[in-house]
């Protein structure tokens, strides 16, 4: 068991309550990863009679407590934590002294209840999510919500589940399919709650604890965990269709519902989501547009009795493909338990990356005209390049476009079909040059294209992991 912040603990003895300043060096004792600026303070509390310090950054109305994993330090959580005070939360990081883990993280909410946050989050990784879940239990007015990545039944001989069983609050559970410690445990926590309070999200690979917010699994995990703690944040309300894409468009759309969530680095996206039905198709938008170049051909399919959820890209950066992966983990939030991905031209580029960069699960993937390879095209285009993670596609994959298509060529279309991993995969190009969500809608539509598109997305099968390695 590491107790990283025993030292830190007792060198700050003669400290005061919660919230006092300290000097540079104070700060620079935390693990050597963060230091005193006008958003990161110092807060000192008791537990278990010994006096300990943590970080808060941020200084919104929502706390979240972020407690470590019994291997890491609070540097582990650092990028997160960051992130999230940047949306408006206030954080605190710390480490664990000599008590029981429970009743320190108990501890390090009340500190930031006493720094002015009026609810509270506790979130922890594998050691820190049993803390979590037991101090919840324990004092079941101490917070609003919990977040587990990867907690284990037991904490120090002291079996969680009868905890888990207590727990009264939103609850999300976040465990990879392949974790040697937690595969099982997780899940059967998760259970243990009441279906109202409980979400579990598993997600493909190995990773634990905090490295869920790293690396390929962090595409799903950490939006999963930051469309979670979302409504607890500041308020955003995303345009309506109406406002962002006019009367006609919307008057054109079944139902539209607009929709908040965030991709797994934390950029906030908004939506709209039309129609119902187990089947969702996630669309993805060209370049320079936005998701109103969608319709009709979105509504169109939602009055089939597909869900579709349409999305604006991110304003600015190349992680086009996160934004994807966000909006498909979105929509099986909404109910959907088949999911297709689709992009056109840019938003099919991102799609492509996607599918062999991040590891999540996707019923289908279809790339209307995407290209591969971005590097050198247009100013202001993201330069994505899918060639580097063709390999890692599993899921099934559809690519419809036009045989003299600048952008995206036979050549091009012909090596990606090749080198896709996957066991289901089809091209369909068609004469002449049109391009992207051309080939779908509008007076240059392709019925060929329409109809293997609409035959794809009817057949979708079980979810599938893809970009997994």
């Amino acid at each position: 068991m590491r107790r990283a912040g025993v030292a830190v603990a007792l060198a700050v003895l003669a400290l005061g309550a919660a919230g006092a300043q300290a000097r540079p060096a104070d700060m620079a004792r935390l693990d050597g990863c963060l230091r005193l600026d006008r958003t990161t303070t110092v807060a000192h509390f008791r537990a278990d009679g010994e006096r300990l310090v943590g970080a808060v950054l941020g200084r919104g109305r929502t706390g979240v407590v972020l407690a470590d994993q019994s291997d890491r330090d609070l540097c582990g959580w650092l990028p997160f934590a960051r992130t999230l005070a940047a949306q408006g939360f206030r954080v605190m990081l710390f480490d664990y002294g000599l008590g029981s883990p429970d009743r320190e993280v108990g501890a390090a909410a009340g500190a930031l209840r006493r720094l002015g946050a009026e609810q509270i989050v506790l979130a922890g990784a594998s050691e820190g999510a049993k803390a979590a879940i037991l101090a919840s239990a324990e004092h079941p007015q101490l917070a609003a919500a919990v977040v587990a990545l990867s907690p284990e039944r037991f904490l120090r001989r002291r079996d969680v589940l009868p905890a888990a069983r207590r727990l009264a609050v939103p609850a999300l559970f976040v465990v990879a399919t392949d974790d040697a410690f937690s595969a099982k445990d997780t899940p059967a926590l998760a259970a243990a709650i009441r279906r109202t309070h409980a979400r579990l999200v598993e997600v493909p690979g190995g990773a634990h604890g905090v490295d869920l917010l790293r690396g390929p699994a962090a595409a799903t995990a950490g939006t999963a965990v930051f469309d979670f703690l979302q409504p607890l944040g500041p308020t955003r309300r995303p345009p309506r269709l109406g406002t962002e894409c006019g009367s006609a468009v919307a008057a054109s759309a079944p139902a539209p519902r607009p929709v908040a969530f965030t991709a797994g680095d934390g950029v906030q996206l908004h939506g709209v989501a039309l129609g119902t039905g187990d089947t969702a198709l996630v669309l993805a938008h060209e370049y320079p547009n936005d998701l109103c170049g969608w319709f009709p051909y979105a509504a169109e399919v939602a009055r089939g009795g597909t869900r579709v959820l349409l999305f604006d890209h991110r304003g600015k950066g190349t992680r086009l493909d996160l934004d994807v992966v966000a909006g498909v983990e979105k929509a099986r939030e909404l109910g959907a338990t088949r999911v297709v991905a689709m992009g056109a031209s840019l938003g099919g580029a991102a799609t492509l990356v996607a599918a062999g960069r991040d590891c999540f699960s996707v019923s289908g993937i279809v790339s209307a005209s995407g290209e591969t390879d971005l590097r050198s095209y247009g100013r202001g285009v993201p330069p994505l390049y899918a060639v580097p993670y063709e390999r890692r596609i599993a899921a099934p994959l559809l690519v419809v476009g036009s045989k003299d298509d600048a952008l995206v060529d036979e050549t091009a279309v012909d090596r990606l079909l090749a080198r896709a991993s996957s066991t289901s995969k089809r091209a369909l190009l068609v004469d002449g040059a049109d391009h992207g969500w051309d080939l779908l809608q509008g007076v240059r539509a392709n019925a060929s294209i329409r109809e293997a598109v609409g035959a794809f997305v009817a057949g979708a099968g079980a979810l599938v992991p893809t970009g997994c390695g």
